[in-house]
């Protein structure tokens, strides 16, 4: 059974995000870039998602996605991005 991280947004870099964003979170990580010990309550994570309109989103194994407080450089090379949109659209599942 996948389980699915829900996450309070508070920048957006890239695509339609709402102010809570549903996904599947990771259950195994090959790479260093991102690992399951980061979707814990609390965590402030900087997530580089992937997916379309049509997909749903996840986390590709081998992203940057890591706690902020890690992602500074990551941060500063991305700008101020944007707040997210009021209203949220579902997720295709």
């Amino acid at each position: 059974m996948r389980r699915i991280a829900t996450f309070r947004v508070s920048r957006v870099w890239k695509g339609s995000v709402g102010l809570t964003f549903e996904m599947t979170a990771p259950e195994e990580i090959m790479c260093m870039g991102s690992e399951p010990s980061y979707f814990k309550v609390g965590n402030d994570l900087l997530v580089y998602a992937n997916g379309s309109k049509t997909l749903q989103y996840g986390i590709s194994p081998c992203s940057r996605t890591t706690l902020a407080q890690n992602a500074k450089d990551d941060i500063n090379e991305l700008g101020l991005g944007e707040e997210p949109k009021q209203a949220n659209k579902p997720n295709s599942k």
